[in-house]
């Protein structure tokens, strides 16, 4: 688990103590003082999880990258005894409502020059789930349209980013606002495919 936006932990921990290796990031000092504090109770118990201090965006292209693509050579070589050789589920978290959507365009191409996903490969593909406010009336819909906008298509779109996108909502936070979570299933030929959508081009 890639926890892009960690805060103090509330996504990462728990997740480490049900067993799963994980990446936890957060640009907010504060928040990532506190999150070292509580990740470091997991470790101590011997759970596997570790703390970044990195922009969100950055963190993806970067850490992030890395690790998908070090599973990826591990898939190719079937005799690896690598612990990536273990991985049978990958999730990307982006707990920050305000602005996680505006990530998403940074999965267009992100695996563009890299010739490990090149090859033909079974390697799951990472489920991103993102959280984002929303005041319309149809909160589906207007969440689908700004997914969208930053994956630069349209849902319905023959060469989508997407394989699948469902949208729940999760928790109430005002009377009109709801904190909907949206969960990705990325497509392996667009993340190598697709140029990166230039941040210059978004509002």
């Amino acid at each position: 688990m890639f926890d892009a936006c960690a805060g103090v932990g509330p996504f990462a921990v728990p997740a480490a103590k049900a067993g799963a290796l994980v990446i936890a990031n957060d640009l907010n000092p504060d928040s990532f003082k506190w999150l070292q504090v509580n990740c470091e109770k997991a470790k101590k118990k011997g759970h596997k999880v570790e703390c970044l201090n990195m922009d969100a965006r950055d963190f993806i292209k970067g850490r992030v990258t890395e690790e998908l693509i070090k599973l990826r050579k591990s898939d190719l070589e079937t005799e690896s005894k690598d612990e990536a050789a273990n991985v049978r589920d990958i999730h990307i978290t982006m707990n920050l409502p305000a602005l996680a959507i505006t990530f998403l365009d940074v999965f267009r191409g992100l695996f563009k020059e890299c010739p490990e996903w090149r090859e033909v490969s079974n390697t799951l593909l990472p489920k991103v789930h993102a959280y984002g406010f929303s005041k319309a009336e149809n909160k589906a819909a207007d969440i689908q349209e700004r997914c969208e906008k930053y994956l630069g298509q349209k849902k319905s779109h023959e060469h989508c980013l997407l394989h699948a996108m469902k949208i729940q909502r999760l928790v109430l936070y005002a009377r009109e606002e709801h904190n909907p979570l949206i969960q990705i299933l990325l497509n392996e030929i667009k993340l190598n495919n697709l140029q990166p959508h230039h941040q210059s081009l978004l509002p």
